[in-house]
């Protein structure tokens, strides 16, 4: 778990345009738009890390279920949607896109963003990947709800692997969430853990 979780915050923060991630004897550390992330892969580390978080809307991200984190949070911490590390051994798939829509790949330095457009130039769906070497990590994969159930989350996912492949990856990352990990599956990716977040300070609806 230590190098999917290793691999998955490097990507990630490549993806989200942060700084490296800073190792710490609990997990890592990572500012992401001027909100930190602590990425926690030693629960019994958490009664010090805890108490030293104190910025509104930080983030606490752990490779075990929400119950098993739960007696180990204090004051303030509130748990958000629950979700799965996930990985992939990466292979090659054709990308249909539907008829109406076009697939627009462009990049920025490591990182490779996938936009579905329709006729008009609208955005349908999109997704992107931050590349580490060997491992990609997939990020911010969405369909906009006028255009859910016609594939194209499938049609971002394939175009993603084979740009992954073509940079020289062999093995993909990503963190699902609830309505995401059902398509993942489809696509071969297998869930290796939970991902639970909780964020300090902001009350939840």
């Amino acid at each position: 778990m230590i190098n999917v979780a290793s691999e998955w915050i490097t990507g990630w923060a490549i993806s989200r345009g942060a700084r490296k991630p800073v190792a710490e004897p609990w997990g890592w550390r990572i500012e992401v738009e001027g909100i930190g992330r602590y990425v926690v892969t030693d629960l019994q580390r958490l009664k010090k890390l805890l108490p030293t978080v104190a910025e509104q809307g930080a983030w606490l991200k752990l490779f075990v279920s929400p119950e098993e984190a739960a007696p180990y949070l204090t004051q303030g911490w509130e748990r958000t949607d629950p979700g799965f590390m996930m990985t992939v051994d990466l292979n090659r798939a054709e990308p249909r896109c539907p008829a109406g829509y076009e697939i627009e790949v462009t990049t920025s330095g490591a990182v490779t963003f996938v936009r579905i457009l329709t006729a008009g130039g609208e955005q349908a769906a999109r997704g992107q990947m931050g590349c580490t070497g060997e491992t990609v990590v997939v990020d911010k994969v969405l369909t906009e709800e006028a255009h859910q159930r016609r594939g194209l989350g499938t049609v971002v996912m394939r175009t993603l692997q084979n740009l992954a492949i073509d940079q020289g990856g062999s093995v993909g990352v990503l963190g699902g969430t609830v309505e995401g990990r059902a398509l993942y599956e489809r696509l071969g990716w297998r869930v290796v853990s939970p991902l639970t977040s909780f964020q300090y300070g902001v009350a939840q609806p």
